[in-house]
């Protein structure tokens, strides 16, 4: 899906490079032969690899499977779930979680203020942001500060998966285990599933990106011409508005 002409994982990557963070690997399920493609450019030669998920193992399961494959249990993990249009400042979010970790945390998430609490994992915290409190998807949730899917983890969570195989779903299964141990930053800028029409059509008229991709290559120049984007400019007459690249 594109934001302002470019797929929605350039802007990730973007902000990933721009970090210095270049041990990066993309977890591979739908759409698998599409985006390996795409992955395949020469500005992603050297520091991003790909994990195929045969069959989903769920949101811990994946996390843990690819941390075990690639013998990364003994780093920090930063854990991005990548259909969100997001400006944060992961720079930012890492040095959160570093300090944090001094006092015993041993995960950080990134929350936002969301529009749809029942739709989201809502969180509550005490006056240090420890979690003391998470309600996934509930009828009426305590307020509408909601989990970001974006993870800071320590190794010791990954041992921790390793040690309870049957557990598969990080926002279900992992997260009420580790309470008291699990830090929140909050990002107050744009913040949105663009799962849903409106949501894809609104993300196409927020600012531009604070990390925007500068890409020009052969594949950037056939997505240009991609029937995704006449789409878009049709949905977006049908909702009576204009399509902004």
């Amino acid at each position: 899906m594109p934001i302002h002409g470019r797929p929605l994982l350039d802007y990730w990557l973007a902000s990933i490079q721009q970090m210095g963070t270049l041990d990066t690997i993309v977890n591979l399920h739908y759409l698998k032969r599409e985006v390996s493609k795409y992955l395949r450019r020469p500005c992603y030669a050297g520091w991003i690899r790909t994990f195929e998920e045969h069959e989903l193992l769920g949101t811990a399961g994946s996390l843990r499977a690819i941390a075990n494959q690639y013998r990364t249990s003994d780093k920090t993990l930063l854990v991005i779930h990548a259909d969100n249009w997001s400006d944060c400042d992961l720079s930012a979010f890492l040095d959160f979680h570093r300090s944090a970790v001094d006092r015993g945390i041993l995960m950080t998430m990134m929350t936002f203020d969301t529009d749809a609490p029942t739709q989201c994992g809502i969180v509550e915290t005490d006056s240090n942001n420890t979690l003391i409190g998470f309600h996934e998807k509930q009828a009426e949730p305590p307020g509408n500060r909601a989990n970001a899917a974006v993870y800071a983890m320590e190794p010791a969570l990954v041992d921790w998966l390793n040690q309870h195989p049957t557990v598969n779903d990080i926002s279900t299964q992992l997260i009420p285990e580790f309470m008291g141990r699990i830090c929140c930053w909050h990002h107050s800028g744009i913040h949105r599933d663009i799962g849903t029409v409106p949501s894809l059509l609104a993300a196409q008229c927020d600012p531009p990106h604070p990390n925007p991709p500068q890409l020009g290559d052969d594949w950037q120049h056939r997505f240009n011409q991609h029937q995704i984007h006449r789409e878009l400019e049709r949905l977006t007459s049908e909702h009576g508005g204009a399509y902004c690249v």
